[in-house]
């Protein structure tokens, strides 16, 4: 993953669905208990009730967090790229996919 040539030839379908497969599994087992931990007392006040402060749902809030909340999220969401050394090309599905379900999430429907 890092010092990866995007040039460099593309996995197969199989393999980038398998890839993607456990990249989701991976990132939303890790964000789920990251999450639950910032719901506790301690983390709550002190990291994420930034994220709690708009009052109603609007996709922006979902990119709208602390400097170490969003630490968290970035590494649940490379973390599965960079365990397997994913393709950049993989890396960018995968996160372009976490963004738009974290978008969908915060969208108030």
């Amino acid at each position: 993953l890092f010092g990866a040539d995007v040039c460099e030839e593309l996995p197969s379908w199989e393999q980038t669905a398998l890839q993607l497969c456990f990249h989701m599994v991976f990132t939303d087992t890790t964000f789920y208990w990251a999450h639950r931990t910032l719901h506790t007392k301690w983390f709550y006040a002190r990291i994420h009730k930034q994220h709690h402060e708009f009052k109603t749902l609007d996709p922006i809030c979902a990119e709208y967090d602390h400097p170490v909340e969003d630490l968290i999220n970035v590494l649940s969401t490379a973390g599965g790229p960079i365990l397997l050394d994913s393709h950049p090309c993989v890396l960018m599905v995968h996160v372009s996919l976490r963004l738009m379900q974290s978008i969908d999430a915060h969208s108030g429907y």
